[in-house]
């Protein structure tokens, strides 16, 4: 089983369906190249493109089997992702919610992980951001 991730009624709702698949594909690259894609997009501000950049991650990301040896993969997308989006104090930017999102529902592969750590202490707004979603799932 696998954990599908979408998002309704906005940014910060996410949901699990589950799903059977045996697909392995999904690669740093692959998941660096979609975050490239939208950060270019975010920067001549192209909508459509960030939408359809979102959809395709997205869809990576439900393909990606989280596995002990590719969690690194993932902590790479992670730091790329704050790297290079702004924080945004009106709402919530949409690739980081999808990040945070994916995170939180993968935690008991990641979270005992010391990568993560030094990760949340180098970029503290991920930490935000991956709390508002947990919080957002208690209430």
């Amino acid at each position: 089983m696998f954990a599908r991730l979408y998002k309704s009624n906005g940014p910060t709702r996410c949901h699990l369906q589950h799903i059977e698949t045996s697909s392995s594909e999904g690669s740093t690259e692959v998941l660096i190249s979609h975050a490239q894609l939208y950060v270019f997009a975010e920067k001549f501000d192209i909508r459509a493109l960030k939408e359809l950049v979102l959809k395709r991650l997205h869809k990576a990301l439900l393909e990606f089997e989280l596995q002990l040896e590719r969690t690194r993969e993932i902590l790479i997308l992670i730091r790329y992702v704050y790297e290079n989006t702004a924080e945004n104090s009106s709402h919530e930017e949409p690739l980081r919610a999808l990040i945070c999102c994916y995170i939180r529902y993968q935690m008991e592969e990641v979270l005992d992980k010391p990568d993560l750590v030094h990760l949340a202490v180098d970029l503290p707004e991920f930490l935000q951001d991956f709390f508002k979603q947990i919080l957002t799932r208690l209430h």
